[in-house]
């Protein structure tokens, strides 16, 4: 096969333009434009389908719908005589009936086939030589579609590198901003870990006072007092114990947020703890006619915890459990669990188990229930569940459960919540047995 020179001279050309790294359809434009003037076309088209995203249209002395349309019979018509190039005389029916009266075309290149068509068009009927320009047209056009399959994925490479830049930049505004917000909450917990310690300090000393003195009046040291004074002095005495068991509570969230909470682990007698902490609101119950219950498995394994911690956690589940339920029972149970049966009972423990599994120690009540509203939230500070009608307001300032959660938290276990409203309400603390035998932990702060 002889190559003239000046076709060689346009085939260099071609080269050099579809080398260019640029855009797919810039690079489809600017080679269409050197193939028309090569081959003394006046007007011209270079279609390729996907790839590339988006497919690629150029045209020279074309409207648009009319290059589109003409691709596409030029493309099926290529297809459908497996002829690379074709040279075609009045016959190309869009063509023709746009006035063109001799279109040269042929299939581009691509990988695993031919994915587009280039066609040349004429008005004259002796335009483009059918053996050499065929031949020239071919060999560009196998370039061509390759060429641009490669500006296409480089233009890919280039977009998805953007996208990553601004995700990677995206991602550390993101991190950065983190970052500050992190700052200014530790700042916060830190300023509110000194405010509590600060004010809890200055509250408990006063109050302690007033105690003090309330019993040195009921003990008569400064003279005796008459009924309605002695019933005056018994709610005064009752009001500031309920107000010093608040600051209690505010001093142990200041040591939570701080990570000052000690714990002393010892083995503990789960019955006896048990026993102690319900004999501990045994007149509370009493006093509204509530009937307590102590359920304990017939073999509890041995729990080595903070016993004080764990009695305060008790405590607190079984006061709120006679708060809120005006008439009935609060039930008290223990048992084992074993991780093969964990499923077993209303609720199951989701901390890690110990050697022995864990020990589930729950407080039932036949009380109000808790709406399905608080579940999510009832274990958050300074969350509340209204008391029940008659009760008057709710005692405290909704700190009790969320310290109990954490410290549940703090001794390897967890504290959960199950409930149906107006029927009952379960609170079980789940703990490892054994725990781990720590001498000092801290809390999260």
């Amino acid at each position: 096969m002889v190559i003239h020179r000046d076709d060689l001279d346009a085939l260099a050309r071609a080269t050099e333009l579809l080398l260019d790294d640029v855009e797919p359809a810039q690079l489809a434009v600017g080679f269409l434009a050197h193939v028309a003037e090569t081959f003394g076309a006046e007007a011209a088209l270079f279609s390729m389908e996907r790839p590339p995203d988006p497919p690629v249209l150029a045209r020279v002395g074309l409207e648009e719908d009319t290059a589109r349309e003409l691709a596409d019979e030029l493309g099926r018509a290529l297809g459908a005589t497996g002829t690379g190039c074709r040279r075609w005389i009045r016959s190309a029916r869009l063509a023709a009936r746009a006035g063109w009266r001799t279109v040269l075309a042929s299939q581009t290149g691509g990988e695993g086939g031919p994915r587009g068509v280039i066609a040349l068009l004429s008005r004259g009927a002796a335009a483009f030589d059918p053996a050499r320009d065929c031949r020239l047209l071919q060999i560009m056009a196998r370039h061509a579609g390759t060429a641009v399959e490669r500006a296409s994925l480089r233009a890919e490479s280039r977009r998805q590198a953007a996208r990553l830049r601004e995700q990677t930049a995206e991602i550390e505004r993101t991190r950065a901003a983190l970052e500050r917000r992190s700052r200014r909450l530790e700042r916060t917990l830190a300023a509110r870990s000194r405010f509590l310690a600060s004010v809890t300090h200055d509250l408990r000393t006063p109050v302690n006072a007033v105690l003090g003195y309330s019993q040195l009046l009921a003990e008569g040291v400064y003279g005796p007092m008459n009924e309605a004074q002695a019933n005056a002095l018994q709610k005064l005495s009752a009001s500031c114990a309920q107000l010093l068991s608040i600051v209690d509570d505010l001093l142990d969230l200041s040591k939570l947020d701080a990570g000052r909470i000690e714990l002393r682990p010892d083995h503990v007698d789960l019955p006896a703890l048990i026993r102690d902490a319900v004999g501990a609101i045994e007149i509370d119950a009493q006093g509204k006619g509530i009937e307590l219950r102590i359920e304990l498995a017939a073999a509890l394994p041995r729990l080595r915890t903070d016993p004080a911690r764990v009695r305060q956690i008790l405590l607190n589940l079984l006061s709120n459990a006679v708060k809120f339920t005006p008439r009935g029972s609060v039930t008290v149970t223990a048992r084992h669990i074993v991780p093969a049966n964990k499923a077993d009972g209303p609720l199951s423990p989701c901390c890690p188990p110990g050697e022995e599994g864990w020990v589930g120690i729950a407080v039932t009540d036949t009380g109000i229930g808790i709406p399905a509203a608080y579940l999510e939230s009832i274990f958050d500070e300074f969350v509340q569940v209204a008391p029940p009608q008659g009760e008057g307001a709710a005692a405290g300032v909704g700190l009790g459960l969320a310290i109990s959660s954490r410290l549940a938290r703090l001794l390897g276990g967890e504290l959960r919540v199950e409930s149906e409203p107006g029927v009952r309400s379960t609170f079980e603390l789940f703990l490892p047995c054994p725990a781990p035998a720590v001498e000092v932990a801290t809390a999260d702060a």
